[in-house]
Formats: C-alpha cells, structure tokens, sequence
C-alpha cells in the first residue's frame, strides 16, 4: 500500500513535475535563493554553485555557499511537506527578498521524483553546529549532526536506475543552460567554468558596436546548437519595472 509521501510524489510526478529534468532548475534555485538571502547580511557576497556528478555512486550533487541551514530551518523548512521557505523570506526580508525564486519544501520534493533518497548536509552562518537530513522517499526523516565546516548547503541526489542517463555532462549542461542561464550566480559542473551566461548581453554596457556585436554572437553559440548567420541588438527606450 502507498503511503502518502509516495502518493504525493506520484501527484508531482504526473502534474506539477511532468518533466524530471525540473529536480536540477528546482534544487538550482534553492541554491542561489540562499545565496541571495547571505547577500543580504554581506552585500559584497558573490556565491557560487557547483553540480557534479557521479557515475559509480548514481548521485548528482548541488553545492551552494549560501547562508545554509540551522536545526530551525530543518525543521520548518525539510520536515514540513511544502514548507514555502522563499514566501516567508521574502514576508521579513531586505531589498534583495524580491529576487528569490524558489520554494524550497515544495522544490526539495521534485528530486523524489528521480531519487531513491536525499541527503542535505548544511551550515549556517555564524553556527558552529552542522546537521546532515536524510530522507529515503518517506514520511520519517533522520537528523544527524555533521562534520561540515563550511558554510552553505550541500544536497546529494540518489539517482534511481531508470534516471541514470541525468549522470551526463551534456545533460546537465543543457538542463542549466535551459532553466538557469541568466541566474545571478555561477553555476559550474564538475569543477569546470560556470556554464550559465549570469548576465545577457542586452544588459552588458559596451565599448563599441564591434564589441557589442561579438557578444551577442557568443551568446547564440552558447545557448543554441544553430549556427547563427549574424546578430544585431534591437534597443527598447523607457524603463519597465518586471516585477509590476
């Protein structure tokens, strides 16, 4: 008989989740929420993402320095089925609130969809105490004190056998590139570059038209697999707020 974990997960699956490659764009966006949300305390904060994988233990990870997690957010945030950390965040937070964009007790539960199991090894700003959560796709979930001792959190994904093919670069590259290319933190995997563009050209302030012209071009390649015939930047006078 299914419990009501695997009911929901089967829900997610079939509804919110139709795609299983949302688990990278949902557990991305946690990380750079987190992110966002230490750059309130340290405005000079930059952060940094990093998903890896790994084709022997079936896991993809994803590091953030983020502001992490205490045994406070664990619990309000991973042991309540679709705790909406970001909509209490952004109720009490700074002027950087608005640019959260994840749910993190709704996004945690899109990587069941693709996992046995789900580890989350976190640390807090300015605790000296870590906690690893461990959840193997059931209502019961086990708190364990961690060795961590850098702030930020780390999630690791316990890929199930029929998932294997997300343990790709190519994969996952493209993955990022579709969801997450103009986040404002980079996003590197496996160690390499940032693989995200994290700011558009349009946005860039240029020294020449040549200059101009050669990064929209980089662009195309970047984000396209067409081979572009050429590029020109169409301009919009006036300003527009995206947020009304």
């Amino acid at each position: 008989m299914e419990t009501k974990f695997e009911w929901l997960i089967k829900l997610l699956a079939e509804g919110l989740y139709s795609e299983p490659d949302t688990f990278v764009r949902e557990l991305i966006q946690n990380s750079h929420d987190s992110i966002i949300r230490r750059r309130e305390l340290e405005p000079d904060f930059r952060g940094r993402i990093d998903v890896a994988y790994d084709n022997t233990a079936k896991t993809i990870t994803f590091t953030d320095d983020g502001i992490g997690m205490d045994r406070k957010d664990i619990r309000e945030f991973l042991s309540v089925i679709g705790s909406v950390g970001t909509a209490i965040a952004q109720e009490g937070g700074g002027k950087l609130s608005r640019d959260l964009i994840g749910q993190f007790g709704i996004g945690l539960l899109s990587a069941f969809v693709v996992a046995d199991k789900v580890y989350v090894d976190t640390l807090k700003v300015g605790e000296s105490e870590a906690f690893e959560w461990r959840n193997s796709g059931s209502e019961d979930c086990l708190l364990y004190s961690s060795d961590k001792t850098t702030v930020g959190s780390k999630i690791t994904v316990y890929v199930r056998d029929d998932y294997t093919y997300f343990l790709s670069e190519s994969k996952l590259k493209s993955i990022i590139i579709q969801y997450c290319d103009f986040l404002s933190v980079p996003i590197c995997l496996n160690g390499g570059d940032p693989v995200n563009t994290v700011e558009a050209p349009w946005s860039k302030t240029f020294a020449n038209y040549q200059e101009e012209i050669q990064e929209y071009t980089h662009f195309i390649h970047h984000r396209y697999s067409d081979i572009a015939f050429d590029a020109f930047p169409i301009l919009i006078d006036g300003e527009y707020d995206a947020y009304k």
